[in-house]
């Protein structure tokens, strides 16, 4: 997982690696929501998986104020990673096309992961809004999420 993505931190590894675990018995195991299991934890945990997925990473690709992007996930659980320098409120819309399930993950200084960020808007569903209000001017990274499904999105940046 270090070699595809060196920068990763320790907490950012163990979510990987978490998120790429295959059940176990997933019949008759009793996985809750979070994909946990009292009786195999979150299960095998999928070496190739967890490469490719921080592989599929694309590195950040810049944004700017009043800026659009649109991008394409192939499957659930990819990822796109896009960077602006935000100086005051700013409002991010992200849509989704029909039949995929994205998630918005905000972080300040460094890329965010599903389980480490400083804002998320994560409803049922293909569209998704915040609103931030930076206490100073800082680099933010804002991550697209498949939570389910695949296909094409649109992120819209503005100031609010």
């Amino acid at each position: 997982v270090l070699c595809a993505d060196p920068d990763l931190k320790w907490d950012q590894v163990k979510a990987v690696i978490r998120d790429a675990c295959v059940p176990i018995d997933a019949a008759s195991s009793s996985y809750d929501t979070q994909g946990h299991s009292p009786y195999y934890g979150y299960g095998r945990p999928d070496a190739h998986k967890a490469v490719q997925s921080v592989a599929q990473v694309q590195g950040p690709q810049s944004l700017s104020m009043k800026a659009s992007a649109e991008g394409s996930l192939a499957k659930s659980k990819d990822r796109q990673v896009f960077e602006i320098f935000l100086a005051g409120r700013t409002k991010i819309e992200l849509e989704g096309e029909a039949g995929i399930d994205v998630d918005l993950y905000v972080k300040r200084g460094v890329p965010p992961s599903v389980r480490d960020f400083d804002y998320r808007s994560w409803t049922p569903g293909g569209k998704e809004n915040l609103v931030i209000d930076p206490a100073s001017p800082a680099k933010y990274f804002i991550m697209v999420n498949s939570y389910s499904g695949a296909g094409g999105f649109s992120l819209k940046l503005e100031s609010a």
